[in-house]
């Protein structure tokens, strides 16, 4: 019969073992349980222990913050972001960025530059180096001509009480001024200029209006001006629709306003997204 390996431990042997706290372990016994296997997620050699279970309650720790994403005006100074929209027409929102630049020219020098950048990553821009605004120069964006994508409106020339916009729309790759409909003979003195003009004073109300009749883009533009009464004002108003040659007079008629408040009314932009005046 085979005898037990533990041996009996003496009264002796009992307080050898309480007095020697710095001796060396016993060999392990082979009914000793075996030590846990390493975990598989510490590399072989790695002095980095587990990490002890979460504590209910506790926070865990924050991953570090990943870089900011770069826009359309990345490494641009004074470059402002402005609400996406689609510029080129492709049915996807693009970036807008505008530059607005005034302190470092002279008058009639400031600098207004409108940045984009499409949905499929190309960047485009537009540059004015004759403006002279209050302000930041983003007027908005809105649906003008009857191209598909929206065109892009930035302050140009700001006096007194009136106004002068620069409107830029997608032609083949590129930003481009999209040109005011001239002024007809009717109209008098009024601005011989591309820029897209508005007026609201005590003496002059101008503005601009577009709608669609038929499928078929058209924008009027309306001048008054106070008479000698100091009551009325009269003026004309002129119609032009969108074709593909660009915008093409279709009628001018007289204007008679009986109020200040009727002929204010006349006056700023009426187009759906672009407030009425700055």
């Amino acid at each position: 019969m085979r005898t037990s390996r533990l041996r009996p431990l003496t009264a002796a042997g009992a307080l050898t073992a309480l007095l020697c706290g710095g001796c060396s372990p016993a060999p392990p016994s082979p009914l000793d349980p075996a030590p846990p296997a390493p975990s598989p997620f510490v590399p072989s050699g790695s002095s980095r222990t587990a990490s002890s279970p979460s504590v209910s309650g506790s926070t865990p720790p924050s991953a570090s913050p990943s870089a900011s994403p770069s826009t359309v005006c990345s490494r641009v100074r004074l470059c402002e972001v402005e609400a996406p929209v689609d510029v080129d027409g492709d049915g996807e929102d693009d970036e807008v960025g505008v530059v607005t630049d005034m302190a470092r020219h002279g008058e009639g020098a400031g600098v207004v530059q409108v940045r984009v950048r499409t949905a499929t990553g190309r960047t485009l821009v537009s540059t004015s180096r004759s403006a002279s605004w209050t302000g930041a120069a983003w007027f908005g964006a809105a649906l003008i001509d009857g191209r598909d994508g929206s065109e892009l409106v930035v302050g140009q020339t700001m006096g007194a009480h009136s106004q002068f916009f620069r409107v830029l729309t997608y032609r083949k790759g590129r930003l481009v001024t999209l040109r005011a409909p001239r002024y007809p003979a009717e109209f008098g003195s009024g601005p011989d200029t591309s820029a897209w003009y508005t007026d609201s004073s005590a003496m002059f109300h101008d503005g601009i209006r577009r709608s669609v009749d038929d499928g078929q883009v058209v924008v009027t533009l309306t001048t008054l001006s106070r008479d000698d009464s100091g009551r009325r004002h009269s003026g004309w108003t002129a119609g032009y629709r969108w074709t593909a040659a660009g915008w093409e007079l279709i009628s001018t008629t007289r204007a008679h306003r009986k109020s200040d408040r009727a002929a204010s009314r006349a006056a700023g932009w009426h187009v759906t997204g672009l407030p009425v005046q700055r």
